[in-house]
């Protein structure tokens, strides 16, 4: 019997999963190693937070999902691959070996070696952390001086929702976004940064710009400038960045440490290893950002690839769209959609991304709720 070691629980994992529950592989042992239970969807968090989801709306039960699927779920982090060996090591002490190894770990924060910053800072990584930050928005009892760091989509979007919440509350929170570049949404076209900057600025939101942040204490945020931003509560949305142990386990990786594949989504040079989702970068195609679409995307040609593997067949090639939609919640119901040179903005705009992502999160959530309890 082989096995498949699937790592992380992003889009492209629980397509399989889902999968493999309607067209199960004879003779093949399928395990998923997962830092967290729960997945949640980066799509609707921001919304999350502003009251217009709960968690059961933009999470479903990993576990749950792997038992309907004869998937053995393992709650526990990888540290090291050996490529050689065909094995992994986990944070637990675990050493499983593989047969195929299939990685969608997603990508982790930047910045968050800064000193102070995990001490000081609320991480809105893994998402499960936005739980703990509604709860800490809601309980506030007095104005709030939030600073978020990073003003990339995330950070956008989470400052809007977090205003939408404090006016529901009554509440005139202090909200400001420092970001290091020179300007916000670093890689979308002008019309979208503009149609930001104009919806940060109704929603009195600040913006210091080409500051970055060199160390946080119970005081403040010190700034390469020397300047002291103070806080009461800080909201770390800085970009993201590779996880180290792609490199440090000896896998092939572009300049910034992602995981490099083939069109296949084999890893060059490993092809009893794949990879899907933000933890890859494509060795042929250096436009693709990381983005969910992409993920979602990738999925089937996944699924294909692993079972072709498995099964000694040729595999298939994925070629990355260069345009893709993309909404971002602008808070309030409203909604900012980008494709190609299209901007549009607007309420029938936010009731779109939430068809799409209902949609989306309901397939999941039926078949977890069809598997055994964990």
């Amino acid at each position: 019997m082989k096995t498949l070691v699937l790592v992380g629980g992003g889009h492209a994992h629980v397509h399989v999963i889902k999968q493999l529950a309607k067209a199960p592989i004879t003779d093949v042992a399928v395990i998923l190693i997962s830092t967290n239970k729960k997945q949640y969807y980066s799509g609707m968090a921001s919304a999350y937070l502003e009251g217009l989801y709960s968690e059961a709306d933009f999470s479903f039960d990993l576990p749950r999902l792997c038992a309907h699927s004869g998937i053995s779920f393992i709650e526990d982090t990888v540290t090291a691959i050996d490529p050689v060996a065909n094995s992994l090591e986990t944070a637990a002490g675990l050493r499983v070996a593989f047969d195929i190894l299939s990685l969608d770990t997603g990508s982790e924060l930047a910045g968050k070696n800064i000193p102070g910053a995990q001490e000081f800072a609320q991480m809105i990584k893994p998402l499960g952390n936005l739980i703990g930050l509604k709860e800490a928005l809601e309980a506030a009892d007095r104005p709030l001086n939030i600073v978020l760091t990073g003003a990339g989509a995330a950070g956008v979007e989470i400052a809007l929702a977090i205003r939408s919440l404090a006016t529901q509350k009554g509440q005139s929170f202090t909200i400001t976004i420092i970001e290091a570049g020179p300007e916000i949404m670093s890689g979308y076209r002008p019309g979208v940064k503009q149609a930001c900057q104009k919806r940060l600025a109704d929603a009195r939101v600040t913006l210091l710009t080409k500051q970055r942040v060199t160390e946080i204490t119970d005081k403040g945020l010190r700034l390469e400038s020397a300047m002291v931003v103070p806080y009461d509560l800080i909201v770390w949305a800085a970009g993201t960045t590779a996880s180290r142990f792609y490199r440090e386990s000896g896998l092939p990786v572009d300049k910034g440490g992602y995981l490099l594949v083939e069109p296949s989504l084999q890893a060059v040079g490993h092809p009893n290893i794949f990879g899907a989702g933000d933890c890859i970068a494509f060795k042929d195609y250096d436009y693709v950002k990381k983005a969910g679409v992409y993920a979602i995307r990738e999925a089937p040609f996944l699924w294909e690839n692993l079972c072709n593997s498995l099964a000694g067949k040729p595999l298939v090639s994925y070629q990355p769209q260069k345009s893709y939609l993309a909404i971002i919640n602008q808070g309030d119901r409203c909604g900012l959609l980008s494709y190609g040179g299209l901007v549009l903005k607007g309420r029938l705009v936010w009731r779109l991304k939430d068809a799409i992502d209902r949609r989306f999160m309901a397939t999941y959530q039926a078949a977890s709720e069809d598997g055994e309890d964990d």
